[in-house]
Parts: structure tokens; sequence; C-alpha cells
């Protein structure tokens, strides 16, 4: 049994004299070393696929994207959906843990600690919207911001005080089951009003 071949695709790369020059030598060092032809195309192969899989696992991490798991149609979608002006971005969706204790801090001390904030775009957001984690992952509650300052004297970490928060009216859901929220996400009040899944907030 043969095993299938993979569908390769050709692609036009632009590099310097400094690049083409560190590539023929990592082509010479790897066919010295491994005693096999390892050719100038293959050191390229080679790095962007490394980068690529740095990248899919970067995303995953920061963003709660699966890359491998999405076609190519979705990721067009989600380009387009994703185009939100920064001029116009004026809520920070917080992802809050679903437990008594995070509830309690959200709603009677409307206060949370987080990490992770963007001070710069922080500091033009009007409204905090609260993304509750599992079980509950959807968006439930907004507030108005107050203020924000380093806890504890470490500015990477944050802790966000707010007014009473206030229902939604409708709960924001993930359209995809298997949807997650693990950092601040930034996007516009009126996006939130109008909609119909989390996906499209951001």
């Amino acid at each position: 049994m043969k095993r299938p071949q993979r569908v390769r695709k050709m692609m036009s790369v632009s590099l310097d004299k400094d690049q083409m020059e560190l590539i023929e030598k990592l082509s010479l060092f790897f066919s010295r070393e491994t005693n096999r032809s390892f050719s100038k195309n293959r050191v390229v192969e080679e790095a962007v696929r490394a980068f690529v899989e740095d990248s899919a696992s970067y995303i995953a991490a920061e963003y709660d994207l699966d890359i491998h798991g999405v076609t190519l149609t979705e990721m067009q979608r989600y380009k387009q959906s994703s185009t939100v002006d920064i001029g116009v971005l004026d809520k920070v969706v917080l992802p809050v843990r679903d437990d008594e204790a995070a509830r309690e801090s959200v709603f009677s001390r409307c206060a949370w600690e987080l990490s992770r904030l963007d001070r710069e775009k922080l500091g033009g957001m009007k409204y905090a919207a609260f993304y509750f984690c599992s079980p509950t992952c959807s968006i439930t509650h907004y507030a108005p911001l107050r203020s924000f300052a380093p806890c504890g004297g470490d500015a990477r970490r944050q802790t966000i005080r707010f007014g009473t928060p206030e229902e939604l009216g409708h709960t924001l859901e993930w359209r995809q089951a298997g949807g997650r929220l693990r950092r601040p996400r930034y996007t516009a009040f009126s996006l939130l009003l109008e909609a119909k899944s989390i996906e499209e907030l951001f």
C-alpha cells in the first residue's frame, strides 16, 4: 500500500542577500551533519513549517482559537467580522471564573483583578462586560468602568473597579461549541447590543 501523497503548492518568497547566504550555509551544514542532501528549499520549508506550528500554538493559547480545526472559508469570515475600527472600541470583555467567590467580587465588590490588560486600550474603555467561564460560557452582564490601577504594585496585573453590573438582556453565547475566552478582549458597546453570538463581537 502506497502512502497517499500530500498536495503541494508553489509559493514565491522574496529574500534579501544576507538571508539567502544564511540559508545556503544552513543547507551545507545540515547536509554534512546528516550525511543527506539538505537543499536550500528544504531549509525554507522547515523554517516555514516551524513558524506556522508555533503561530498556531500561540493563537490557541492567546486567542482561544484552534486554527487547525477551522476551514479556510471560516477564517475568511473571521477576518471580515474582525475589522472593528480601533476608534470605536469602548468595551472590554473580562473572563470571570464561574464560582461563588468570583461572582461575589463582581456583583458585591464591583471589582475584578486581572492580568494581561492592554493599558493603552483600557484608557479609552467606558464599559466592562463579563464573560463567565465554564460551565456558563456566556456574557450575561455589563457595567460602566470607574477606574483601574496596578494590583499590589504589579503593573502587569490590574484591579478594575466598575459600577453595579446590569443584565445584558440577551445572553451572548458561542455559536460553535467549544468556544473559550481566556484573556480580555476589546469591542464596541454597539456590537454588544446587536450581536447574536460572541464571535460577532471581535
